[in-house]
């Protein structure tokens, strides 16, 4: 299996702004003229978190910072968390000599303030080591959303953009193993921002959750984004499932159920090419309303996913509660394949209890050939994730098909 979008450019921080955060003067000048060797200009340095954030004011458009743990004044770890809330959204590199398990953590806790990470380089730090975190996928500007306006945006702000047709989605598609046939897209649904470009859904999502009645409509437009576009894939012989996720908040509505039932009857899209995601670590606040929608919506055709699956707390919990048929493995466990027996044995026992479960199992994340094949090997049933294709406005997946066909086997 070949990437079908491979990267044209040979050196991969070519034209990139970068900083480099590490306290030994001899390992940061080291690891600055390691990066203008792979195309940066001359980064911008600092010796701990608090020069890093001093210098992200002065600075605040940069796509790539590494970043040392362990650092007088203020450590890596107190830096991602400080960044990530004054809303800097560069990519990460972790420049480390801890062990895996703190460098997993610190990957999922970035993660969950919305920073991705690319990647760890154990010191000490050698070129090949860093050329090989930054070229694989993702990375910089690879059609990642733009970074998150300073300072949070209200609600006034997205029900505006909500009013005035500013919300789309990109669909990500997922492939089968056997075949590598293209089952099923998600819709990732993103915000063309009149002033600050396109924006990911972490830029404006905990913010509309906070509102159940602007979360709901945005659900719905989503709806009608998606009805759309498969209505366009099916006059030209495209018919693939689309899932969307559901927010906590709404599924804790009563009757939201019946929004959606109306709304999909409106937009005449057929329940069987629709699946509902409901993130597993997401806080449930009323289990009867919860269980009632999914159960509604269950029983009247549309598959159910559970998303991230096993990094939240409730996991089996959720799985004899809901009546899901499709299991999500976390990119967290997929980018710790193949070599990590760790991470092997989780995907092997997820993908073996979705087979008991008669769950179809979806791996989220694989982003090199390694991954696919390990994940093929273990029987997981579809796959999505850069190494496959990224996601992309919906007018060009038929393109991809086309073009993903003598690629993929």
């Amino acid at each position: 299996m070949t990437d079908p979008t491979p990267a044209s450019v040979s050196l991969p921080l070519a034209g990139r702004v970068v900083m480099v955060v590490e306290d030994s003067v001899i390992q940061r000048t080291h690891l600055a003229g390691l990066v203008v060797e792979l195309g940066a200009p001359a980064p911008l340095e600092a010796a701990n978190g608090l020069e890093a954030l001093a210098q992200l004011e002065r600075a605040p458009v940069i796509d790539l910072i590494l970043t040392d743990l362990e650092m007088p004044g203020m450590d890596g770890v107190t830096f991602i968390g400080e960044m990530a809330s004054r809303g800097y959204r560069p990519e990460l590199i972790i420049v480390s000599s801890q062990e895996q398990n703190v460098l997993r953590s610190v990957r999922l806790m970035a993660a969950t303030f919305g920073l991705p990470v690319a990647g760890f380089v154990q010191k000490p730090i050698f070129r090949e080591d860093l050329a090989k975190v930054l070229s694989g996928p993702p990375f910089l500007g690879r059609s990642a959303p733009a970074p998150a306006p300073q300072g949070e945006i209200g609600l006034d702000e997205i029900r505006k953009g909500l009013r005035d047709g500013e919300f789309l989605c990109f669909f990500q598609p997922q492939v089968t193993f056997q075949g590598a046939h293209l089952k099923g897209v998600e819709a990732l649904v993103r915000w063309r921002h009149p002033r600050s470009g396109m924006l990911g859904p972490g830029a404006f999502l905990p913010q509309a959750e906070a509102d159940p009645d602007l979360m709901s409509g945005l659900t719905l437009h989503v709806l009608e984004f998606v009805a759309r576009q498969w209505q366009g894939w099916n006059t030209r012989g495209l018919k693939v499932e689309v899932s969307v996720n559901l927010s906590a908040q709404s599924l804790s509505e009563p009757a939201f159920a019946d929004r959606i039932l109306a709304k999909v009857a409106e937009l005449d899209l057929p329940p069987r090419f629709l699946v509902f995601e409901m993130t597993e670590s997401a806080s449930v606040s009323n289990l009867g309303h919860t269980l009632s929608n999914l159960n509604r919506l269950r029983m009247r055709g549309f598959g159910l996913s559970i998303d991230d699956f096993g990094t939240g707390f409730a996991t089996f919990e959720q799985l004899e509660r809901i009546p899901f048929t499709e299991l999500k493995v976390d990119q967290s466990i997929t980018r710790g394949l193949p070599g990590s027996e760790r991470h092997a044995i989780l995907a092997r026992n997820m993908i073996r209890m979705a087979k008991d479960l008669r769950l179809t199992s979806v791996a989220e994340g694989i982003e090199t050939q390694a991954q696919w094949d390990a994940l093929k090997a273990l029987g997981c049933d579809r796959g999505q994730g850069y190494f496959l294709g990224r996601p992309m406005p919906g007018a060009q997946l038929k393109d991809w098909v086309l073009a993903a066909r003598s690629h993929l086997k």
